[in-house]
């Protein structure tokens, strides 16, 4: 018996080659066993971001899986416009954290958690012998029994996306 390979829509980044189109392009690397395929042709629309899903009519939609990426708070997202509209047509949410998970499930919606994806052919580990390394924990004298976690990021929230969070 032949099976069927599921035909993916996959969309939502902002051409701007920022967080949204990173998390696209990990996406689609993730879902490598799918066959991508247009809005037409597909059987599941997955969208990275909520808010392109209500500018599709509503006519391309019936019928489909829908799967959207909730990338932030919930609780923010609630008091959004559009919010309440597109969870009409979204079956199933992807959340980062249980807090998330937590809030989208009293409100009976129905979400599944995977915390962000980390492409390793940018993010990986570096040997603490590496002289980099040597010379941070030399420069910020860090303690020899201790360890340094840092998690760099643009802040969307509000009107500077192209300055860092000050």
């Amino acid at each position: 018996m032949e099976h069927k390979q599921i035909k993916v829509c996959l969309m939502g980044g902002d051409h701007t080659g920022w967080a949204l189109d990173s998390e696209l392009a990990l996406t689609r690397r993730m879902l490598h066993f799918v066959s991508f395929s247009n809005l037409l042709l597909c059987d599941v629309i997955h969208s990275v971001y909520w808010p392109p899903l209500l500018r599709i009519p509503k006519f391309l939609v019936a019928g489909k899986k829908v799967i959207s990426h909730l990338t932030h708070d919930p609780s923010i997202a609630f008091d959004l416009p559009g919010f309440e509209q597109v969870t009409q047509r979204v079956n199933t949410w992807v959340v980062r954290s249980w807090r998330a998970l937590r809030l989208m499930q009293e409100r009976s919606l129905n979400a599944c958690l995977i915390p962000y994806g980390i492409d390793t052919t940018v993010f990986f580990p570096i040997s603490k012998s590496d002289i980099r390394i040597q010379e941070m924990i030399k420069n910020w004298k860090i303690p020899p029994d201790r360890y340094l976690v840092g998690s760099f990021q643009r802040d969307t929230e509000g009107n500077r996306n192209g300055s860092p969070k000050g």
